[in-house]
């Protein structure tokens, strides 16, 4: 991201907790067929929308492929990503990082929170799969391991 749109206090955050330049790892909530992802936490009302300040048009994902714009909106009240267009609605968890994940850390990550949990790798032949909220504790480790917790994540947790 550009480091003057990053900082940039007048983009809106999806989640209100955290400016709009904060990468998250989004974990799904229950079990199934859906995978954690990255995005930012810009909100935007169309991922396209023209920046009236700077008048030029906003990229839409980063380098790793991460989306700027969180697909599904963020609840003010849960701070929970909820999937509305299916039944029932399907939540994902975010997790503050100080960066977006590339696919091969994503796979990376889900080998070693396969590995803290003590599981059979062989179980998973997909990595990404244990990826879930289910496994935050683990998934938390695993980035702290890899030096990816957000600084904002890393307080949080010192205080709870």
């Amino acid at each position: 991201m550009n480091a003057s749109l990053a900082s940039d206090p007048t983009i809106p955050s999806a989640h209100d907790l955290f400016p709009s330049s904060q990468a998250f790892l989004w974990l799904p909530g229950f079990a199934g067929e859906e995978r954690a992802y990255c995005t930012y936490n810009e909100f935007r009302d169309t991922p396209l929308s023209v920046n009236q300040r700077r008048f030029h048009l906003l990229p839409e994902q980063d380098d790793n492929g991460a989306p700027y714009v969180p697909p599904f909106p963020v609840s003010r009240e849960t701070h929970i990503c909820w999937h509305t267009n299916v039944r029932p609605p399907y939540p994902y968890h975010p997790v503050p990082l100080a960066r977006s994940l590339s696919p091969e850390e994503f796979a990376d990550l889900g080998r070693k929170v396969t590995e803290l949990a003590g599981e059979n790798p062989a179980a998973y032949p997909d990595p990404v799969a244990v990826l879930r909220n289910q496994n935050k504790t683990y998934i938390l480790a695993a980035l702290a391991g890899m030096g990816l917790l957000s600084d904002r994540t890393v307080a949080f947790h010192r205080v709870a």
